[in-house]
């Protein structure tokens, strides 16, 4: 008769920890996205820019997400939790955004930042395809769906700054140019106030990677509960799950229509500027549905917990 081989089941502390670290990653990630939208003008005029040229750097990252999304299951397969995450994601992350640093002249940084969002789009893919593996190996049944709501609301707080910050930091030249302070005085300001944000995204990036780097495990020494060692589906299995069950479809499609008016952050100021709003006004709208976002998640997350649990 075989023995039957009793595993220890803990929490460890530490598992906030990484949670906070992988949020701030996502969250830098939902910040570089958005970097452009909310500066539409400023970079119209400082780079000689047009509107669609500021429209294709963010939508570039979401097809290129969409396109990389399925890739994210199979990367995790071969190549683990850790080396997902830290490598294929925050990585590459780093990567684009120090490439966007690489020159200021218009032309060559409109190429870099079009690299640096279909690498983020890659990103993304590599976020939304771990964040459940995360939660599964790290927390306890009960703070799985908490955890999870954590990590999608700091990411989705990662796009305030860009809405409520950057356009304080850049010159917005519909509230600037006088006869006093030319037009190509303007220019050279907003080039070097976007510097400032270039370059702080990247160092931002480059030392979260640094710090995954010396410390993200791929799983505690102990497993937190029976499930988090349980089998997964295939990844095929679960692509048919999904198109043949109703209701994953609606809640698929329950998805997709809150991300619509939560991207639209990304062209609110090339909507809104000819009603005669500036960059600052504009990002107030963009903060406030961004934040009513955050603050539904977080709430949903934990109402969700609760009822779990009973």
């Amino acid at each position: 008769m075989e023995k039957s081989v009793s595993v220890e089941y803990k929490s460890y502390g530490v598992r906030w920890y990484i949670l906070g670290i992988y949020s701030i990653f996502a969250a830098s990630e939902a910040c570089v996205f958005n970097t452009w939208g909310p500066l539409a003008q400023s970079a119209k005029t400082g780079f000689g820019w047009s509107d669609a040229a500021v429209a294709w750097i963010p939508n570039i990252q979401i097809i290129s997400g969409m396109v990389s999304l399925p890739m994210a299951y199979p990367v995790l397969q071969k190549f683990g939790f850790r080396s997902t995450v830290v490598f294929w994601g925050a990585g590459v992350h780093a990567l684009g955004i120090i490439l966007r640093c690489v020159s200021l002249d218009p032309t060559i940084l409109l190429v870099t930042s079009l690299i640096c969002s279909a690498l983020n789009g890659w990103t993304a893919a590599m976020i939304e395809g771990t964040l459940t593996t995360l939660s599964a190996r790290w927390f306890p049944a009960g703070e799985r769906t908490t955890a999870t709501g954590i990590s999608i609301g700091v990411q989705m707080a990662g796009l305030i700054p860009p809405s409520l910050i950057f356009p304080r930091i850049v010159t917005d030249p519909g509230m600037s140019i006088t006869e006093e302070n030319g037009s190509e005085e303007i220019k050279n300001n907003i080039k070097s106030e976007v510097s400032y944000i270039l370059y702080g995204e990247a160092v931002l990036s480059c030392l979260l990677f640094v710090i995954m780097l010396l410390y993200f495990p791929s799983h505690p020494p102990s497993p937190p509960s029976a499930s988090a060692k349980a089998d997964r589906y295939n990844f095929f299995q679960g692509i048919k799950q999904i198109f043949t069950q109703p209701k994953n479809i609606i809640a698929g499609l329950a998805f997709a229509s809150v991300t619509v008016p939560l991207m639209w952050i990304a062209v609110v100021n090339q909507n809104l500027n000819p009603l005669g709003m500036n960059q600052v006004e504009t990002g107030y709208i963009g903060t406030f549905i961004i934040t009513a976002s955050f603050l539904m998640n977080i709430i949903n997350s934990g109402i969700l917990s609760i009822v779990a649990c009973h």
